[in-house]
């Protein structure tokens, strides 16, 4: 059973001064909680130009779990930890990109997420094809054809996604961050991949619908 997200979110920490309100523009947008690209919905104070994803908005002081790590304890961090070494940089370990504002942080275990890639789905079912999300990227990407990212620090390339037969790969942070789409295949390895695609966008922009996630990708040429 899904929630309904609140309309109006009343004294939010990350900004007490007036309410935030759910809108769904068609327009990107940079969160200022988490300091990544959102698109479509979003919490939102007008009078201040004020924008939060939906996942940035269940922050809690209180100590979380994930179902990857099931001994580790996160906490919500409204800046990123400080590095150990000043060319240390504090990345997410889903899709390796830089954390600059919000994240839950285990410091026990040292590990970063950020809130919308805390909440990525688990598994999917598409067509007769099943998918998993696994925590090491197992073989090249059926996008970038590369198994290694450009920058993703150290040897870690982030998360993945999996097929059960293990033919098909696809990389959390290559969903994200890709702009256009290569040829114009139209095969199930497409459709899989657009797929996904779709998804995973819908989960970081906060459109559990779809519906604006499905037309963003449409529009990629």
């Amino acid at each position: 059973m899904s929630i309904r997200p609140e309309i109006v979110l009343r004294n939010h920490p990350s900004h007490p001064w007036h309410g935030l309100e759910l809108k769904n523009y068609m327009k990107p947008y940079t969160c200022n909680g988490c300091k990544e690209k959102g698109f479509g919905p979003r919490y939102r104070c007008e009078r201040c130009d004020f924008n939060l994803h939906q996942a940035c908005s269940y922050t809690s002081l209180r100590l979380s779990s994930h179902d990857y790590f099931p001994g580790s304890k996160f906490k919500f961090l409204r800046n990123p930890p400080k590095p150990c070494h000043p060319e240390c940089i504090i990345r997410c370990d889903a899709c390796r990109k830089t954390i600059k504002g919000y994240v839950f942080h285990c410091e026990e275990d040292d590990i970063d997420l950020h809130p919308c890639c805390r909440n990525l789905k688990r598994s999917y079912q598409i067509e007769e094809v099943k998918f998993k999300l696994h925590r090491k990227v197992r073989g090249k990407c059926m996008w970038c054809n590369r198994k290694n990212l450009k920058d993703g620090g150290n040897n870690d390339n982030g998360w993945s996604y999996v097929s059960e037969c293990d033919n098909y790969h696809l990389k959390v942070q290559e969903i994200q961050a890709r702009g256009r789409w290569d040829g114009g295949a139209k095969n199930k390895f497409w459709r899989i991949t657009k797929f996904i695609i779709k998804t995973v966008v819908s989960i970081v922009i906060g459109d559990p619908t779809m519906i604006i996630a499905s037309f963003f990708v449409e529009l990629l040429p």
